[in-house]
């Protein structure tokens, strides 16, 4: 097998997949190598993530009605019975 094109391209694992930080261009089905490096993000980056991650719904106009169908619903349901004799 004969390297054509080198390219480094950040990814994020998950499970057995690499999910790329954005399209490539290669056509599906081609055979690449992969070469590892592991990268870890500065505690800026690590904030910056958790930051985009809490405020990802914040702008969804759906965010109240889903939240009110739970409520409603958890005021619907019965409490179990407890069963104390094991």
């Amino acid at each position: 097998m004969e390297e054509q094109t080198a390219m480094h391209i950040q990814g994020i694992i998950k499970g057995k997949y690499i999910e790329l930080a954005h399209q490539t261009g290669i056509p599906d089905g081609m055979t690449i190598v992969v070469d590892i490096h592991m990268f870890t993000p500065s505690v800026q980056e690590q904030l910056a993530l958790v930051d985009n991650l809490c405020g990802a719904w914040a702008q969804d106009p759906t965010i109240p009605d889903i939240f009110a169908e739970i409520n409603e619903q958890r005021h619907q349901s019965r409490p179990r019975g407890i069963n104390l004799s094991s």
